[in-house]
């Protein structure tokens, strides 16, 4: 085999390569090339030819919606037209889902959650009547409405319609109130028919400690505006508040522990749990709530989770009502639209004397 190859060889010498000679220069040039094209491509160069297509269209996508966003959705508004302005989006405020209680309480467990309902829950909306028989014989019914936050976003509203009130004489009155953590406003129709709003600074009630049945109960009957102070924060509600901050009410009808008992430990009304309380009052207690005078005995409908007062009830010596709080409706710690607490003010104006301040 290997002389076949060199006659083959040979024979290419004496005729295809006889008249071709390779000098030692030449031979070098030759042997040059073939280095350079053994000679391996650097590594980041490859990478770089790879990557320099992906960068121009990255850029090519991000000039592109940029363009949109600056020149495509941001249109110049005509003075005088606000169609246009951006409007400020309302932040909904979720508080915790309220959990039912059904464990058994104790007489010194409810009276401490009647005591401090401030911090068992964040939000509550509902809506009950309120009627009482006065010890003049007078007699009241109203209608409330309300919606309240006591947390991340304060405020609140309430609705009051003096369904029938002969202490007054006026059927049908409404009273709006809002507040938030800056204003407070009052809408009313005065009597001469005029549309009225009153409107103020809101003064936000510092945070009290815990009060115990202890001290609630050495509250001087006599004079409660200044023994009041001693019990929780509250926000500034009128009818509302008997029921979802009852600390008067369990700071006097509760009083005197032997004189009530729990009724029933788990009751269920308007989808919450209760336990249920009854007993008679004292005299002391009928006075300071101005009650008719044959009253002598109550009975409590406390929410288990919060100590709400959902439903309240007074008899006379006869079981007859002399006074109650029946509720219609009870949502506790529902979502908060901040703009609730803000009234709309269109066709009320401030009374004269609010105008010259």
């Amino acid at each position: 085999m290997n002389d076949m190859f060199k006659n083959i060889g040979k024979a290419l010498d004496d005729t295809a390569f006889k008249d071709i000679h390779f000098n030692e220069k030449q031979k070098e040039k030759v042997r040059q090339r073939l280095r350079k094209g053994h000679k391996k491509q650097p590594q980041f160069q490859s990478i770089f030819n790879h990557l320099l297509p992906i960068a121009i269209i990255v850029f090519f996508l991000i000039g592109a919606s940029y363009f949109m966003v600056t020149e495509l959705t941001e249109q110049p508004v005509a003075k005088g037209d606000r169609s246009q302005e951006p409007t400020m989006e309302t932040t909904l405020y979720h508080p915790p889902i309220q959990e039912e209680f059904y464990e058994d309480m104790t007489k010194e467990d409810v009276v401490s959650k009647l005591l401090n309902s401030i911090d068992y829950f964040h939000s509550a909306a509902g809506k009950f009547e309120e009627h009482r028989i006065s010890q003049d014989g007078s007699t009241r019914t109203l209608g409330v409405t309300y919606k309240v936050s006591t947390k991340k976003e304060v405020g609140g509203y309430e609705k009051i319609i003096a369904l029938d009130d002969n202490t007054t004489g006026i059927k049908n009155d409404t009273q709006e109130y809002f507040y938030n953590n800056r204003k407070s406003w009052l809408k009313y129709t005065a009597l001469n028919g005029q549309k009225v709003y009153t409107v103020s600074e809101t003064k936000q009630k510092s945070k009290r400690d815990i009060v115990t049945p202890e001290q609630a109960f050495s509250i001087d009957l006599k004079y409660p505006p200044i023994s009041y102070n001693k019990l929780r924060e509250r926000p500034s509600f009128g009818s509302s508040s008997m029921s979802l901050f009852a600390y008067e009410k369990a700071a006097s009808y509760l009083r005197n522990m032997g004189h009530w008992e729990i009724e029933k430990q788990n009751e269920a009304l308007l989808g919450h749990n209760t336990i249920v309380l009854a007993g008679k009052m004292d005299e002391a207690v009928t006075n300071s709530e101005k009650l008719k005078g044959t009253t002598e005995a109550f009975r409590f409908w406390v929410d288990k989770d919060t100590g709400i007062l959902i439903k309240s009830e007074t008899y006379d010596q006869h079981g007859e009502l002399t006074s109650y709080v029946h509720p219609e409706k009870l949502e506790v710690n529902i979502s908060i639209d901040p703009q609730e607490f803000i009234p709309d003010l269109e066709g009320y104006q401030l009374p004269s004397k609010q105008k010259k301040d």
